[in-house]
C-alpha cells in the first residue's frame, strides 16, 4: 500500500514539475501579463448565418442614373453650324432624356439666367425616380446668360452620384450627360475625375475642337452640327444597317441551268 502511495506522490510532483515549467516558458516568451488562452471550440458551417443575398433585378439598387449637366452660359447665344447653340443643345437634351429607361434615375443640373447671384449652377430637377416630365419643363424654361460653370458642375455632378451610389450600396450605373460648346478652363482635371471614380460621360458639343477634352474621356461624344438624332449608346455598340450587294439575276439563271458534269 506504502509502494502505492509513493508511486502516486511521484506521478504528481512530476506533473506539477511539467506544468510549472511550460508556464515559465510561456511567461518567458510572451511577458510576466501572459494569460493563458482558453480553447476555442471551431464553428461548423451550420451554425453560421447566411449571407445577405444580392439584390434582385428589380431592386432600385441596381438603378441606373442619368445626371444631366447643361450648359446655358451667354456663349449659348452664339449660332453654331446655322443655328442659335441653346436651341440645338435643347433638342438633343430632350432626345436623350426620352431614351433613358423608365426606371432609371435623372437629374439636371443647369447654369443659366436664373441662378441666384454668386452661384455658380441650379439643379431644378434633383437625383431621381419618374423625372422625365420634369426634365422637360426645366428645359424649356432655360435661359442663355452668364458665365461658364462647366467644371464645377462636373465636379458637382460626380458628387450627386457618388451619394447615390452609397443608397445603391455600390450597385447600378452612373452617367454624366454634358450639353455644351465646352468653353471653361480645367475641364481635362474634371473629365478625368469622374472617369476614376467610375462614371461613364456623355457628351452633346456644339462647334468643339478636335482636341477637346470632353471628347478625349467620353464614353460617347455627338457634335450637334454633324447630326440631328442623338443617342446614349457608345459609336461601337451601334448597329449600323447592313448594306448589300444588287443581284446580278441573269448570272444567277445562267448558274442554276449550267448542266451538271458527270463524274
Amino acid at each position: 500500500m506504502r509502494v502505492i502511495f509513493k508511486i502516486f506522490f511521484v506521478l504528481l510532483a512530476i506533473r506539477l514539475f511539467t506544468c510549472e515549467g511550460k508556464v515559465k516558458r510561456d511567461v518567458a516568451e510572451f511577458g510576466r501579463d501572459f494569460v493563458p488562452k482558453p480553447k476555442v471550440e471551431e464553428v461548423s458551417g451550420e451554425d453560421l448565418s447566411e449571407e445577405t443575398p444580392p439584390p434582385t433585378d428589380a431592386s432600385p439598387l441596381l438603378a441606373a442614373n442619368y445626371y444631366f449637366i447643361f450648359d446655358g452660359s451667354e456663349n449659348m447665344e452664339e449660332r453654331c453650324a446655322g443655328q442659335e447653340k441653346l436651341r440645338s443643345a435643347q433638342r438633343a437634351a430632350q432626345e436623350l432624356i426620352e431614351q433613358v429607361p423608365d426606371d432609371a434615375n435623372m437629374g439636371l443640373l443647369v447654369f443659366d439666367d436664373h441662378r441666384d447671384r454668386g452661384e455658380a449652377f441650379t439643379e431644378p430637377v434633383a437625383l431621381g425616380p419618374d423625372n422625365r416630365k420634369k426634365m422637360n419643363r426645366a428645359l424649356r424654361r432655360i435661359d442663355a446668360d452668364g458665365n461658364s460653370s462647366l467644371r464645377e458642375a462636373i465636379y458637382q455632378g460626380v458628387n450627386q452620384l457618388e451619394e447615390q451610389s452609397k443608397k445603391q450600396q455600390g450597385y447600378g450605373e452612373y452617367h454624366l450627360v454634358i450639353i455644351t460648346d465646352g468653353q471653361d478652363i480645367g475641364l481635362e482635371d474634371a473629365a478625368r475625375y469622374a472617369v476614376e471614380k467610375g462614371i461613364a460621360i456623355h457628351t452633346v458639343g456644339l462647334c468643339i475642337d478636335r482636341e477637346h477634352p470632353l471628347r478625349t474621356y467620353a464614353l460617347s461624344f455627338q457634335n450637334a452640327n454633324e447630326r440631328t438624332d442623338f443617342t446614349l449608346t457608345p459609336e461601337a455598340e451601334r448597329v449600323e444597317p447592313e448594306t448589300f450587294e444588287p443581284i446580278d439575276t441573269k448570272t444567277l439563271v445562267a448558274e442554276t441551268q449550267t448542266p451538271a458534269t458527270a463524274e
